[in-house]
């Protein structure tokens, strides 16, 4: 290990990391990365790191031609650090293997509602046998381009069968009736524009837009608990159903100590190349495959991608999210 003496600080939606620069070799499976950067975390701030008792987090971000990390922005320039020192972990990987394409998979899944998540799984350079058939799924080029973020368009949403009306895209050529979908493991939730979420929700049965005293000054939907409505991404020609419990949420009204369910669906205003910022409530959903292709690509072929798996069962999560709501609700109130 050595200890650079240089101050660095992670930022978060969450809080910060802050600590100082080392080097030192690190293992993750058949893989060694020697004089590898990171944050020798000082000061945590980050209640994901503290609650969860983790001893650190590791990216996997898409970093595309330049490192979109603080600690290879901090020693880039610095004249006693090489060019590339401080670049991700998992693009060093993808450097040993410069002539193929590289890529890192994710299963993520659920065992109770309102979990994060349990029994998942993550690879590089290989796939969970229990998702194979992934490799035969269509390749989905990312668009708009390699800007560093793993986005690509889909085709829409449907709700129980019936077409979700899709605002324009906030994308430049995105073609009519399509939008970019961005996906992130790291993020818990799922963002979108306010005209999605009321397009979605207004075709669950019983969802309802209303003003809820201690919940803010803006409107929220909110769904029968008991919804067993299905929710389907058009991506690349296949459907993927998203469980009903990935739709709505368990609050509790103070005043009466009475359960609601609301939408967990954040609004945003869309920017960065994307239109929906995707999270874990809907990468549970499929099992994703995320190729960094060759180091410089030569062709189209050898441009990074994603290829996506459905993992939810639309008769079977029907079934499960009554029971397992129902289940959680009698915890709470009779």
């Amino acid at each position: 290990f050595q200890d650079t003496g240089i101050p660095v600080s992670n930022g978060y939606s969450g809080g910060f990391v802050n600590g100082i620069i080392g080097l030192a070799t690190v293992q993750l499976g058949p893989y060694s990365v020697a004089q590898q950067a990171f944050n020798n975390a000082k000061s945590v701030t980050l209640a994901l790191v503290l609650d969860l008792g983790l001893d650190g987090l590791i990216g996997m971000s898409f970093a595309g031609q330049g490192d979109i990390s603080s600690t290879g922005d901090t020693l880039q320039g610095n004249p006693n650090f090489p060019e590339d020192a401080g670049r991700a972990f998992i693009l060093n990987v993808v450097d040993q293997t410069p002539t193929q394409n590289s890529f890192i998979a994710f299963s993520l899944s659920r065992t109770d509602d309102q979990e994060g998540t349990s029994d998942a799984s993550f690879t590089i350079n290989d796939v969970d046998p229990k998702y194979a058939a992934v490799q035969n799924a269509p390749i989905l080029p990312l668009f708009p381009g390699n800007i560093g973020e793993w986005g690509f368009i889909f085709g829409g949403f449907t709700v129980d069968g019936k077409p979700v009306k899709l605002p324009p895209s906030n994308v430049d050529g995105v073609p009519p009736g399509q939008m970019v979908l961005r996906l992130d493991t790291g993020t818990p939730f799922t963002f979108m524009p306010p005209a999605l979420i009321d397009g979605i929700y207004s075709l669950i049965p019983g969802a309802q837009n209303q003003q809820l005293h201690f919940f803010g000054p803006n409107k929220v939907w909110t769904v029968p608990c008991n919804t067993t409505a299905i929710l389907s991404l058009q991506i690349g020609g296949q459907e993927f159903p998203i469980h009903p419990l990935d739709l709505s949420e368990v609050v509790v009204d103070p005043s009466m100590n009475l359960p609601l369910c609301v939408t967990p669906f954040a609004t945003f205003t869309p920017a960065f190349g994307m239109d929906i910022f995707a999270g874990d409530s809907f990468m549970r959903n499929f099992y994703s495959v995320f190729n960094f292709g060759v180091e410089n690509p030569q062709s189209v072929a050898d441009a990074p991608s994603v290829q996506l798996l459905a993992q939810t069962n639309a008769q079977s999560a029907s079934q499960d999210a009554v029971k397992v709501r129902a289940s959680l609700l009698a915890q709470i109130a009779p």
